[in-house]
């Protein structure tokens, strides 16, 4: 019981230090969106990768539309 006790205690402990850190809240929505934008540049490397990135599905990646959220520059929009 007490082991169960201090190890929720440290949990805790380490989930106030990630938020001191961190100047985003994870939340479900954030999360997400991080996940999304993840699987998004992941699958453009690959295709870079794999030299399949060409002039006319180049404009379809969407890059350029989430570049300030990945480098971590505030984006003002209104769905936040």
């Amino acid at each position: 019981e007490k082991r169960r006790a201090a190890e929720q205690k440290q949990e805790e402990a380490e989930r106030k230090a990630q938020h001191a850190r961190s100047p985003y809240r994870e939340t479900p929505r954030h999360q997400a969106r991080t996940a999304l934008l993840t699987d998004m540049y992941s699958d453009c490397i690959q295709l870079c990768a794999e030299n399949k990135v060409n002039e006319k599905n180049s404009w379809t990646l969407d890059l350029i539309d989430h570049m300030g959220r990945m480098i971590g520059e505030p984006v003002n929009s209104g769905d936040e």
